[in-house]
């Protein structure tokens, strides 16, 4: 039986109850989506034994134990960074990814399937105009991408970053500032998430890797909203490029 896992880069809640993938990946592939602990779930489609796996973030650095802090503090836990994963090790034939991301160039809801890593890391949990002076920027790797070819996607380059490109973490909640922090890093890639650069570096010389994003939002046009305004986003096609996913790296 081949192992496959899959990467996961969301919150265990909103994937399983906002979104519902597992349920909808039960109903139109036959199969049981078992959960074997806060963030892993596993199920058996064709003879293959699939791991879901979520994940937050590149490293297990500052950014992320003051990250965990919060949430510890508001009753929730943190997944483990790619960083944790590569100390623990994944027992695997295959690896995927399947996650959002914020757009730079192309639209919302738009499925990138990258080929170029850059990375970007904070030093604080607040993003500031001295971030914007200083930013460093990681040197560029290529690697290939399984799904290339496989499913209907934009070819791309991605920069992972240490920290949520959102105003909710940006001083002052200035607009400005995380506009021409998206503009700086339009010139370098195409689409922004929080792991892909660590899974290519660490796993990608024993694997075969395949990464699939979703974007949900652009990060130059993020205003001021109402905490009261719903969040509105087109899951049932989410659900749709990623159960094909899965069922075309399980056939």
């Amino acid at each position: 039986m081949k192992k496959i896992t899959v990467l996961i880069g969301c919150w265990v809640g909103q994937f399983v109850k906002e979104i519902k993938f597992f349920e909808h990946l039960e109903k139109k592939l036959k199969c049981k989506v078992v959960r074997k602990s806060k963030f892993v779930y596993e199920t058996e489609i064709n003879d293959n034994k699939i791991t879901f796996q979520f994940c937050f973030g590149p490293d297990n650095d500052k950014i992320w134990k003051e990250r965990k802090e919060i949430r510890s503090k508001e009753g929730s836990s943190l997944p483990p960074s790619i960083g944790h994963l590569v100390k623990k090790g994944i027992k695997a034939d295959e690896i995927y990814y399947l996650g959002l991301c914020g757009v730079f160039k192309g639209k919302h809801y738009d499925v990138f399937l990258p080929n170029e890593f850059i990375k970007i890391s904070f030093d604080k949990y607040t993003i500031h105009h001295g971030h914007l002076d200083k930013l460093e920027i990681s040197k560029k790797i290529k690697h290939d991408n399984k799904l290339i070819g496989v499913i209907p996607g934009k070819k791309c380059s991605v920069v992972t970053s240490n920290q949520v490109l959102s105003l909710k973490y940006v001083k002052n909640r200035s607009h400005e500032l995380l506009k021409a922090l998206s503009k700086k890093l339009k010139t370098h890639a195409d689409v922004v998430e929080m792991e892909n650069y660590e899974i290519v570096k660490n796993f990608g010389n024993k694997h075969n890797i395949g990464i699939l994003l979703f974007g949900t939002d652009k990060p130059a046009n993020k205003e001021k909203k109402s905490k009261t305004e719903p969040r509105r986003t087109n899951w049932i096609k989410f659900n749709k490029v990623g159960i094909e996913m899965i069922r075309k790296i399980t056939a």
